[in-house]
Order: C-alpha cells, then structure tokens, then sequence
C-alpha cells in the first residue's frame, strides 16, 4: 500500500463512529500551523470529496471548527476560488 493510500484510508477511518452510542463526526480538524502537508492537500482532496481547507494561519482567528460545520450544514456559502 503506498503512503497516500494508507493516509486516505486513515483520514476516512478518523469518521467511523458506533452510530448506537455516538453522532456522526461532522469535520475533523488537522492542524498544521507549519504548513508541512501543504505540497500534498491538493491530492488528498482529489481523493477525499468533501475536504475543506483554511487559508493563511491567523493565530487571531476564533472558531475555525464552527466554521467548517457551519459551511458543511451550508448554512455558510463560500466562494470558490476564494478572493
């Protein structure tokens, strides 16, 4: 199995949840303040339909889980390609 196979099967199985004790995962959150998985993103959002991203690290910013749920329910409408 090659790294980026074994990296999407592991993102997708971060999602599993016992639907009889737990609700559903609505976002998982991978920081990386460092921007070291940035060269690889754009592949594993090929892969992996529904990935959202954030923009530029802004340490002031609040919420960013609030956010992303708010744009998966879409209650948030987003521009793409951002301005």
């Amino acid at each position: 199995m090659r790294v980026m196979e074994y990296l999407c099967k592991m993102v997708r199985s971060a999602a599993v949840h016992n639907p009889e004790a737990q609700v559903a995962p609505t976002c998982i959150i991978w920081p990386d303040k460092e921007r070291q998985w940035e060269a690889i993103i754009s592949r594993l959002s090929n892969r992996n339909p529904g990935t959202i991203t954030l923009g530029d690290y802004a340490r002031q910013a609040y919420w960013p889980a609030i956010w992303l749920r708010c744009v998966i329910s879409g209650k948030v409408r987003v521009r793409y390609p951002p301005r």
